[in-house]
């Protein structure tokens, strides 16, 4: 190690002592010593806070027939049940029968179960006539309590129909959440406000 020193106009290249050099280098080990536990305890910190997951909502709107079956065939890829409240006669007459019967037949080969709250009508007594084979559970409101809406709930998607002057629009909404709130603050408290299906 070497160092500089200038008097005037002339400058002298003097050596350093040794000693120094060593001192530095076990000064700069300790240094680094210092700063290895350092980053061990920072990342150590890091590790123990929780990491919080946020999650992103999904907010799509289908509209008309086509969109109303795109909803049900989602529907289908449901790994628990799926809960329906609707008291608008319009909902049965969308599809037709015969496209009812192909969905609910299709859902109950996928070994999904069902829970439906729907107004009383012709409709739901031939859901109900096959409710075993179909894997469904009914349950009715009075006729004054029909509406012109009504929402399909499984897992953690949530779809709002709405049937305003036959004019068809279905909101999907993918949230735990509030699917989580639809699911245990409306339709379970209005479920065990309807009356059940009698037999056939």
């Amino acid at each position: 190690l070497s160092f500089e020193i200038r008097k005037g106009k002339k400058r002298f290249i003097a050596a350093e002592n040794p000693d120094i050099l060593l001192k530095i280098i076990s000064q700069r080990h300790k240094e680094l010593k210092s700063l290895e536990m350092d980053v061990k305890y920072i990342s150590k910190l890091l590790n123990s806070i929780p990491v919080i997951k946020h999650e992103v909502t999904v907010v799509r709107l289908y509209e008309e027939t086509d969109g109303f079956k795109k909803m049900l065939e989602e529907s289908l890829k449901a790994e628990n049940e799926i809960v329906v409240f609707s008291n608008s006669p319009i909902f049965s007459e969308i599809l037709g029968q015969e496209y009812y019967d192909n969905y609910f037949a299709k859902k109950a080969a996928l070994g999904i179960n069902s829970r439906i709250i729907y107004s009383p009508c012709s409709f739901v007594e031939r859901l109900n006539a096959k409710k075993d084979q179909y894997k469904i559970d009914l349950r009715i409101f009075p006729e004054h309590q029909g509406s012109e809406a009504g929402f399909y709930l499984w897992d953690d998607t949530l779809a709002i129909e709405s049937f305003k002057e036959n004019k068809i629009s279905c909101t999907m909404i993918e949230n735990k959440d509030i699917a989580n709130f639809f699911r245990e603050n409306i339709f379970n408290y209005f479920w065990k406000e309807a009356k059940p299906m009698e037999n056939t």
